[in-house]
C-alpha cells in the first residue's frame, strides 16, 4: 500500500468517526433537552428544538443553517430579475 492510498483510508476513517461522534452528542443534546422538558423546570414557551440547538449543534445543523443563506439570495435575485423583465424596468 502506497502513501497517497494510506492517507485516503486514515481520512475515511477519521471523516467516520467523526461523524460517529456528531451522532451520538446529537443524540445525547436530545436526550437531555426532553430529560428538561419533562422534569418541569423550563418556562412552557420553551421547546425541544430549540433547547436541543442550545445544548449541541451538529454537523448536520451547521450545513443547514449554512447552505439555505446562499439558496435564498439566489432566489431572492432570480425572483427580482423576473419581475423587471415582466414589468420592463431595466436600469
Amino acid at each position: 500500500m502506497e502513501l497517497p492510498e494510506f492517507l485516503e483510508l486514515l481520512n475515511g476513517h477519521l471523516l467516520w468517526y467523526e461523524r460517529d461522534l456528531d451522532a451520538r452528542f446529537n443524540q445525547l443534546a436530545w436526550y437531555s433537552a426532553n430529560i428538561m422538558l419533562s422534569s418541569g423546570n423550563m418556562k412552557k414557551g420553551t421547546n425541544p428544538v430549540e433547547l436541543k440547538k442550545g445544548l449541541y449543534e451538529s454537523v448536520e445543523d451547521l450545513q443547514e443553517t449554512q447552505a439555505p443563506k446562499e439558496t435564498k439570495r439566489k432566489k431572492a435575485e432570480e425572483e427580482k430579475e423576473k419581475l423587471l423583465k415582466r414589468f420592463d424596468l431595466q436600469n
